[in-house]
């Protein structure tokens, strides 16, 4: 358990299973590699607070009403998947390079449901939704929905991922908490991302919690002089 900005965050425990493929880490420096089937996946970035995403282009969705509209039919969760983790990575190169915040320090507020960056010229905002959480003392991921530690402001609209694994039968998007780290974390927030048609994700680290974010309505004010 930790705190951050005066709220507590948990994680609890019970059995992973990737949604059809497989994933394995291995550090490397100030980054961590993440090896999936048919994919190389590389998060870097400041603080270990960006998530960066090396894969194939992808183009932004536009959102459906509801998830039965949304997919009609049942998807190849293997490729469904990997696609959402590629979606992420784009959408992340994009926000980063069109801001220009590369190495810019920032900061997070779950009360008010805000990441914020804070350039020489720019402050750049944007709507965070915690997804979950991972523990790495106890290894074991937990979702927003249930944990009550997270203010409603920051959970808003995470209604619709937990829906989305009732409506397909998804174990890991219905069951509150299970066995799980960073690997699995990072899976859960590009599938979650892609759901929500997040304009991004975030990944940051608080003690011994890892919290992983969907990010949405990026904006800009120049700092007064």
């Amino acid at each position: 358990m930790s705190k951050k900005d005066g709220w507590l965050l948990q994680s609890g425990a019970k059995s992973v299973q990737l949604m059809g493929f497989s994933l394995s880490v291995s550090g490397c420096g100030d980054s961590v590699l993440i090896w999936i089937s048919f994919a190389v996946v590389r998060l870097a970035g400041w603080t270990d607070g960006i998530l960066w995403i090396d894969g194939a282009e992808m183009h932004k969705e536009q959102g459906a009403e509801s998830v039965s509209q949304a997919m009609p039919t049942a998807p190849d969760w293997s490729m469904w998947s990997g696609e959402a983790v590629r979606m992420m990575g784009e959408r992340n190169r994009n926000w980063v390079e069109r801001y220009g915040l590369t190495g810019v320090p920032y900061s997070w507020c779950l009360e008010c449901a805000e990441l914020m960056f804070q350039r020489e010229d720019v402050r750049v905002t944007c709507d965070i939704c915690v997804i979950g959480t991972v523990s790495r003392l106890e290894g074991t991921f937990l979702w927003a929905w249930a944990n009550e530690g997270i203010p409603s402001p920051s959970r808003h609209g995470l209604a619709k991922v937990r829906e989305f694994g009732e409506v397909w039968g998804l174990g890991r998007l219905r069951e509150s908490e299970w066995p799980g780290g960073r690997a699995e974390g990072l899976e859960m927030v590009a599938v979650a991302g892609r759901i929500l048609d997040a304009d991004g994700i975030f990944v940051d680290d608080t003690g011994d919690v890892t919290i992983f974010f969907a990010l949405s309505n990026f904006r800009s004010w120049e700092n007064s002089s």
